[in-house]
């Protein structure tokens, strides 16, 4: 047994044994019927010692015994615990990434289950690396994605058996599914309102000289096409003046604009008056507000930078920058043009996505 744990289970009666011993030795100098005495003493002693031996030795058997069984049930819990994690879990070698050990959880979410052992996790798992274990985090940057699952992988390294001259550690990841979180998380994101407000460049210019009747003609064209550039977003477009609408749409097909470039600023180009003149318009588009409020206020200042730069064009305003699309007109004949303060008046009226149906405006600035 080691000897700290000797030391630790001998009793302290070795004091009062010398004790007794000094006793004895006076009595046998000093005392009367001092022989008798001492043999007495002495027998005590004897007695005392050899019950000491005895007793310390049952006591020290008990005691490795209580804890051998300590080490044996840890270590059957530990085993216990590694194979009925109710999380998914795998190790593998940091420097070659090749799986050591994976619980049933993980075998489950992977569907590798005869070569598992045999595979690097980078094969089962397409671009995970242990970089963020050995830069001293505890979770992994970003969700992991598993066939249709998502996952939030936590980890750290454990130090393994080492060879001479290289110290060998390996990987312990933990994996938690957050895919309903992930989801819903991302359905947030897409649902978020985007504002957008379409001016149509140089209005009174445009329109100077035109009958009623072509004038009529060319702003119900304008409002068709806008219709079905619209439809099938689930939004809401207003006409909230003779010459400027707004549109909020959900983020989700915000990005389906982008890639076409905002093709509505070409379709409402094709369009001529019979003078031979082509309408353009203007788009300012806000988004990524901390309320609602905000991302109205980021359209604005969009639709003014648009109309800087010439109008003929949509211009994109989040928090952080602006983007740009379109633009293809010159921009002479849109210098200078500013947008009304206040953005949108109240008391215009209302055109419904894929249905021409004028009403009570219900957007206001």
């Amino acid at each position: 047994m080691n000897r700290k744990i000797k030391s630790l289970l001998s009793s302290n009666i070795h004091l009062y044994l010398v004790a007794l011993v000094l006793f004895a030795v006076a009595t046998f100098f000093f005392g009367e019927y001092t022989v008798h005495l001492t043999v007495a003493e002495v027998a005590v002693i004897l007695l005392l010692l050899i019950y000491t031996r005895v007793s310390g030795r049952r006591r020290s058997r008990e005691m490795l015994k209580y804890i051998e069984s300590v080490t044996t049930n840890i270590d059957s819990a530990t085993r216990n615990t590694l194979q009925n994690f109710p999380f998914p879990m795998a190790t593998f070698t940091l420097d070659e990434n090749d799986i050591i050990y994976a619980n049933e959880q993980f075998l489950a979410i992977t569907g590798e289950r005869e070569h598992l052992l045999a595979i690097k996790i980078s094969s089962i798992v397409p671009g995970f690396s242990a970089r963020w274990l050995m830069e001293g985090k505890v979770e992994y940057p970003d969700l992991v994605t598993v066939g249709e699952r998502r996952y939030r992988v936590f980890g750290n390294l454990v130090r393994g058996s080492d060879t001479p001259g290289v110290k060998n550690f390996v990987a312990a990841t933990y994996w938690v599914d957050e895919t309903e979180y992930a989801r819903i998380k991302d359905e947030f994101a897409s649902s978020r309102p985007v504002f957008s407000i379409i001016m149509m460049d140089n209005y009174d210019e445009f329109i100077s000289g035109m009958s009623e009747k072509d004038k009529s003609l060319l702003l119900s064209s304008i409002d068709e096409k806008l219709t079905v550039w619209a439809k099938d977003r689930n939004g809401y477009l207003a006409r909230t003046d003779r010459d400027r609408y707004i549109f909020i749409f959900e983020e989700r097909y915000l990005q389906g604009y982008v890639e076409s470039r905002f093709a509505i600023l070409d379709s409402v180009r094709e369009l001529s008056t019979p003078k031979g003149m082509h309408p353009t318009i203007s788009i300012g588009i806000g988004l990524d507000g901390r309320n609602i409020s905000e991302s109205y206020q980021f359209a604005a200042l969009a639709l003014e930078m648009s109309l800087s730069r010439g109008g003929d064009q949509a211009v994109i305003k989040n928090r952080y920058n602006f983007e740009f699309y379109g633009g293809k007109t010159s921009g002479e004949a849109h210098k200078g043009q500013k947008p009304r303060h206040g953005g949108l008046p109240f008391g215009a009226h209302a055109l419904r996505v894929g249905d021409i149906h004028y009403g009570p405006q219900v957007c206001g600035p």
